[in-house]
C-alpha cells in the first residue's frame, strides 16, 4: 500500500523474511531515513561494484562469472560466504577502488594469489566502483594505490593487518654481571661511595645527570611531535591531499539537493484567505521560537562541553599539585641524607608551598553550573529550551492540520528549505572557529600551510637544537664519570703480566661518537645513535 516500504527480496521468500524481523524490515511513511541520508550524502555510499574482463584479454579462465555487477545495499555491514566464495576478492577490490592505505595486507589481490607474476590474472580484469552520485572509480585489479596522494575513500582493515598489529614480539637481553663485578673489584674502596656493586655506583654517580637528560629528551620528544606534524603539513602530498578533501567536501555540499520551490497558495475566498494568513503567521512565529530554542540548546550544549573540560582541567591541575607534592616529598627524602652529611638544613635550602583554594572554588562553581545546564537540557524540564522546542513543533503540527493540502505542501517546503540551509552551513563550517572536516577548515589549513607554518617550524627546530646541545653537555659529564670508573681496571691491565700479550686485547674506553652532530640536529633519527 502507499506509504509502506519493505526491505527484502521481491519474492515470496522475501515476504516470509519480513515476518521474522518486521521492525527492521518495514517502514511506514513517505520515505525511510536511510534513503534521505543516501540522497544527501551520495559521495559516501557505494551503489555497485562491477567486474569485467578486459577486451584484449587472452586468459581462457572464467572469473567473477555470474557476479559481474554487484549492487550494494546502503546498510550493508557484512559479507558472508563459504571458503573460496569470493569474500576476500570482493573486499580487496573495494579497498583497492576506495584507495585504501592497507594494500600491503591484502589476502586475495596479492603476488601469492591473483596477482602472481607468473600468470598475473589481475591484469586481465578491471573493476568499477560506482558511488551513489553515479561517479565511477575504475582500476585494473593489478593496480597500485597511490596512498601518499590519493584520499582514502574506504576504511578497509584486512585480516592480515589485524593479525600483524595484534602480535607480540618479546626480546630479552642480559648483561655480563661477572665482568661488572671484576671492574668493581678494582675500584678503590674510598671511591665506591658506600655502594656494593658497579650498578649501584654508576647509579649514584650518574643518576641525576641521566634524569636531566631524560627531562630534555621528553622536551625533544614533544618538539619532535610538533615538528613532524608541521613537516608533514608542508609536504606537497599533504597539501594535495587537503586540496582533494576540499574538492570532495565542496562536491558533497553541491550534492545536497535544494528542495523544489513551492509557491505560496492563494485562497479564492477572502475570509478563508484571512484564516490561512493567520495560521501561516502563527506557524512563522512558532518557527521563530524554534530557531531561538535551537540556538539556546546549542549554546547550552557548548557551555556544557566547556564546563566538562573546565572540571577536567581543574581535576587534572589538582592531581598535578598532588603529584608535585609527592615528588617534592621524595626529593626531600633523597636530599636529607646528603644534607645531613654536609651539616645542612634542607628546610633552609628548599621549601614548597601549594595553594589549591582558587582551583577548588573554580571546580565547585563549574560542577554546580554543569548540573544546572544539564537540568535545562532535560526534555521534562518545563522552563527549558528542549521542552519549549518540542511544544513549538507540536503546535506547528497542530496549526498545519487546519491548512488545506496546498498550504500543507507550502509549509513542508519551508521546513525542508530550513533543513537544507542548516545542512549546508554544517558542511561549510563556522567562520571564526571552523570544525575539522568542514570546507572552511580545509581552506584555513591550506592558507596556514602557505603563510605561517614555515616560521613556526623554524622556531621549533631552534628550540630543539638548544635541547640537543644540553643533552650533549650532560653526556660529556657522563663520559667523564665512566672514565673515572674504568680508570682503575685500565691501570691494572697495563701492569698485569698478560698486558703485553697479543692474545689478550681487552680494553675499556668511553667516547661519544659525534659525527656531524650539530648538522644533524634537524634529523629525527639522532636519538637512535645513543641519545
Amino acid at each position: 500500500m502507499d506509504g509502506t516500504k519493505s526491505k527484502a527480496d521481491t519474492t515470496f521468500e522475501g515476504l516470509r523474511q519480513i515476518l521474522h524481523e518486521p521492525a527492521g524490515r518495514v517502514y511506514i511513511g513517505d520515505e525511510p531515513n536511510i534513503l534521505q541520508r543516501v540522497r544527501n550524502s551520495k559521495t559516501k555510499y557505494i551503489s555497485t561494484v562491477t567486474f569485467k574482463k578486459n577486451p584484449d584479454s587472452t586468459l581462457g579462465e572464467k572469473w567473477f562469472e555470474g557476479h559481474e555487477s554487484i549492487p550494494f545495499n546502503p546498510e550493508l555491514v557484512a559479507i558472508i560466504g563459504n571458503k573460496g566464495s569470493g569474500k576476500s576478492a570482493l573486499s580487496d577490490t573495494i579497498g583497492l577502488l576506495g584507495n585504501t592505505k592497507q594494500q600491503l595486507h591484502f589476502s586475495f589481490l596479492t603476488k601469492d594469489k591473483f596477482c602472481d607474476p607468473k600468470d598475473n590474472k589481475a591484469e586481465h580484469f578491471s573493476a568499477v566502483l560506482t558511488w551513489a552520485d553515479d561517479f565511477p572509480q575504475e582500476m585494473l585489479l593489478s593496480a597500485q594505490v597511490k596512498s601518499d596522494t590519493e584520499t582514502e575513500m574506504v576504511a578497509y582493515k584486512p585480516q592480515n593487518y589485524l593479525e600483524r598489529i595484534c602480535s607480540d614480539e618479546v626480546e630479552g637481553k642480559e648483561f655480563n654481571r661477572e665482568l661488572k663485578a671484576v671492574i668493581f673489584s678494582h675500584v678503590d674502596k674510598s671511591d665506591r661511595l658506600g655502594c656494593s656493586s658497579l650498578e649501584e655506583l654508576i647509579t649514584a654517580k650518574t643518576n641525576e645527570k641521566k634524569a636531566a637528560i631524560e627531562i630534555m629528551r621528553k622536551a625533544i620528544h614533544a618538539l619532535n611531535a610538533e615538528i613532524v606534524k608541521l613537516e608533514r603539513m608542508l609536504h606537497p602530498n599533504y597539501k594535495k591531499e587537503f586540496q582533494n578533501k576540499l574538492k570532495l567536501k565542496k562536491a558533497e555540499r553541491a550534492g545536497i539537493e535544494k528542495p523544489l520551490e513551492v509557491s505560496k497558495p492563494d485562497a479564492t475566498d477572502p475570509k478563508r484567505q484571512a484564516e490561512i494568513e493567520k495560521i501561516n503567521s502563527s506557524i512563522a512565529a512558532q518557527r521563530a521560537d524554534i530557531d531561538n530554542y535551537t540556538a539556546a540548546i546549542e549554546r547550552l550544549r557548548t557551555e556544557k562541553t566547556n564546563l566538562a573540560k573546565r572540571i577536567n582541567d581543574a581535576n587534572t591541575l589538582l592531581q598535578k599539585l598532588v603529584n608535585f607534592q609527592e615528588q617534592f616529598d621524595t626529593f626531600h627524602a633523597e636530599c636529607d641524607p646528603l644534607c645531613s652529611n654536609l651539616g645542612l638544613d634542607f628546610e633552609k635550602i628548599a621549601k614548597l608551598e601549594l595553594n589549591a583554594v582558587d582551583i577548588e572554588s573554580i571546580k565547585t562553581n563549574a560542577v554546580t553550573r554543569f548540573a544546572e545546564v544539564g537540568k535545562q537540557l532535560r526534555e521534562d524540564y518545563e522552563k527549558g529550551p528542549v521542552c519549549g522546542l518540542n511544544k513549538a513543533k507540536a503546535e506547528i503540527e497542530k496549526l498545519k492540520a487546519a491548512l488545506d493540502q496546498d498550504n500543507k505542501k507550502y509549509q513542508q517546503y519551508l521546513k525542508e528549505l530550513e533543513d537544507w540551509k542548516r545542512k549546508c552551513a554544517i558542511i561549510e563550517g563556522n567562520e571564526d572557529q571552523p570544525e575539522e572536516g568542514t570546507i572552511r577548515y580545509y581552506e584555513d589549513t591550506l592558507k596556514r600551510i602557505d603563510e605561517s607554518i614555515p616560521n613556526e617550524l623554524q622556531e621549533l627546530k631552534s628550540k630543539r637544537c638548544e635541547k640537543i646541545r644540553g643533552i650533549y653537555d650532560k653526556m660529556d659529564e657522563l663520559k667523564k664519570d665512566y672514565e673515572f670508573l674504568y680508570a682503575s681496571v685500565k691501570e691494572f691491565m697495563k701492569t698485569a703480566p698478560f698486558s703485553e700479550s697479543d692474545r689478550f686485547l681487552l680494553d675499556f674506553s668511553v667516547c661519544i661518537q659525534c659525527k656531524d652532530f650539530l648538522s644533524r640536529c634537524t634529523a629525527l633519527d639522532f636519538l637512535d645513535t645513543g641519545l
